[in-house]
């Protein structure tokens, strides 16, 4: 499953105090996603939380991140001589359940620090920002996300609300439209795009809609590609 984790100091207490307490939890969270074979697809490190978004095939989520605090939360109380719970009690989960949501949490995550008035996110230097924009090295596998959105460009122009929230069933509807074999019924049939065939003649309806289910294409890519029923393409 996908997920989108929150990790808060307890009673909203900082989490670094410079940057090499920032650069050790990162090295906490790399090791703990690759020995639990959890994928890190992006991450921002506020003052007193920090935001991931992750893919944990083998439900080892829980395991891995409280590996993570625990060796954090001694590290920093050894060096500041802070006492007590570093952390909140448990980290907050949300599964993310559609491309859509991904693309909107890796959104919200990289928008944090803009959000808090600290910086614009694309000169933040803490948060997965950078490889997705400009393709520098570090903990993310931005690979899920860039293909969904078009590469880097698209990355940039979605962050900045340029572009809308990517739709899959729209996707795949275009990818319908422009099918070769779609077209070749078409132009047999004389017909000038999909969205004509529901006003054809019931006879040339028909027989357009059988040419196009020899072609291979199922009765539901049908409904989506001209609007017609089920009932009337089965029965056609």
């Amino acid at each position: 499953g996908l997920y989108h984790i929150t990790m808060r100091g307890n009673g909203k207490q900082l989490l670094f105090e410079d940057d090499e307490d920032r650069k050790r939890l990162l090295s906490l969270v790399r090791s703990s996603v690759l020995r639990f074979n959890i994928k890190l697809i992006a991450w921002c490190l506020m003052g007193n939380h920090f935001h991931l978004a992750l893919l944990d095939r083998e439900q080892a989520l829980s395991a891995a991140f409280q590996a993570v605090l625990s060796s954090y939360a001694r590290i920093y109380n050894r060096k500041t001589g802070h006492s007590g719970h570093l952390f909140d009690a448990r980290f907050w989960s949300e599964p993310i359940k559609s491309d859509a949501q991904l693309l909107e949490t890796v959104r919200y995550i990289h928008d944090n620090p803009q959000k808090a008035g600290i910086e614009p996110s694309w000169r933040y230097r803490w948060s997965s920002y950078g490889q997705y924009a400009r393709g520098e090295e570090g903990l993310a596998d931005t690979t899920v996300v860039l293909d969904l959105i078009g590469g880097p460009r698209g990355f940039v122009a979605f962050t900045n609300n340029i572009l809308p929230i990517w739709d899959p069933a729209e996707e795949e509807l275009e990818e319908l439209r422009h099918d070769p074999r779609v077209v070749e019924v078409l132009t047999e049939h004389g017909v000038a795009s999909p969205a004509k065939i529901k006003a054809l003649p019931k006879p040339e309806r028909d027989g357009l809609l059988r040419d196009l289910r020899a072609r291979g294409f199922s009765i539901r890519e049908l409904e989506r590609l001209t609007g017609i029923g089920r009932g009337v393409i089965q029965r056609s």
